[in-house]
């Protein structure tokens, strides 16, 4: 929830925020596969399902406000080598 606050948003702006989108279907298809439920409590009275879909659509504006770069959802070693280069370039 650090995004939420707009002083947060500032404080992350002062380094390099990569904004690893992904979609909310898939984030579930995780959370069911590595987690039991007793080990993640509900936040809301919403099935996880929901939840998920309402925080990233609460949040993406946010860290969308606030990224130097965003990395659509791509196989972990795609990602790695896109960050990588971007960020070579960033601090070139």
């Amino acid at each position: 929830g650090v995004v939420l606050k707009a002083v947060n948003r500032a404080t992350l702006g002062k380094g390099v925020v990569v904004y690893l989108q992904a979609d909310p279907e898939k984030v579930v298809a995780r959370l069911m596969a590595e987690l039991k439920p007793e080990q993640r409590p509900a936040l809301t009275g919403l099935s996880l399902e929901d939840e998920v879909r309402r925080t990233v659509a609460e949040r993406d504006p946010y860290y969308m406000s606030c990224a130097h770069m965003i990395a659509p959802e791509a196989p972990l070693e795609v990602l790695a080598e896109r960050i990588s280069r971007e960020l070579e370039d960033w601090t070139a």
